[in-house]
C-alpha cells in the first residue's frame, strides 16, 4: 500500500511541480530585475516518471533500504523524503545563492503557488509574509511589493520603511 500511495503522490507532485516551475521562473525574473534565472526540478526515483517506473524505483528503494529502516524504526525512503531542486542560473540555490537570492526563490514559487490556487479554486487566496523584506535588497524589495499589490496580503516587518511604496490599509505597531 505504501509503494500504490506513495506513487500516487509522486505523480500528483511532479505534475505540479510541471505547473509550479515556469510560473515561479517568470515571478522570480520580475524580482531579480531579469538579472538572474531560476529553475526548479522535482526527479524522486531517478527521474521515473511512468507510474510504473515510480512504483518499481519505490518498491527497490524500500527493499534495499529496509533493514537499516527496521534498525531505525523508520521509514528513510518514499515521497516523504523527495525534495525540490532550487537553480540560479545553473547553481544550486541552497548552496550558493545569498540569503535575498534563497528569500526572492522561495518567494517566488509561494506567488506561483498563490497564482495556480487562486486559477483552480476561482478565489483570489489572501497571501500572508512573515519578515520576508529584511533580506531583500531595495530593488527586490520593490518588485515584491509592485507583484503583491494585485493580491490581499498581510505582511509583518521590523522596519515599516521596507514597505515603502506599498498601498496599505492599515498598519499596526
Amino acid at each position: 500500500r505504501l509503494i500504490l500511495f506513495g506513487t500516487e503522490v509522486v505523480q500528483e507532485r511532479a505534475a505540479f511541480c510541471k505547473d509550479l516551475e515556469p510560473r515561479a521562473a517568470e515571478i522570480y525574473r520580475g524580482i531579480a530585475k531579469n538579472r538572474e534565472e531560476i529553475t526548479l526540478s522535482y526527479a524522486p526515483f531517478g527521474g521515473a516518471e511512468t507510474k510504473t517506473e515510480i512504483a518499481e524505483r519505490f518498491s527497490e528503494a524500500l527493499k534495499n533500504a529496509r533493514n537499516a529502516d527496521a534498525r531505525a524504526g523508520f521509514t528513510s525512503v518514499g515521497p516523504h523524503r523527495d525534495d525540490l531542486t532550487l537553480t540560479i542560473d545553473g547553481l544550486s540555490a541552497r548552496t550558493f545563492g545569498s540569503q535575498g537570492q534563497q528569500r526572492s526563490a522561495v518567494l517566488s514559487l509561494k506567488l506561483a503557488q498563490l497564482e495556480l490556487a487562486g486559477a483552480e479554486s476561482g478565489e483570489a487566496p489572501i497571501l500572508m509574509l512573515d519578515d520576508v523584506m529584511s533580506e531583500l535588497d531595495p530593488s527586490r524589495r520593490r518588485q515584491l511589493i509592485e507583484r503583491i499589490d494585485r493580491v490581499q496580503t498581510f505582511v509583518t516587518c521590523t522596519d515599516l520603511s521596507d514597505l515603502a511604496g506599498a498601498r496599505q490599509g492599515a498598519g499596526y505597531r
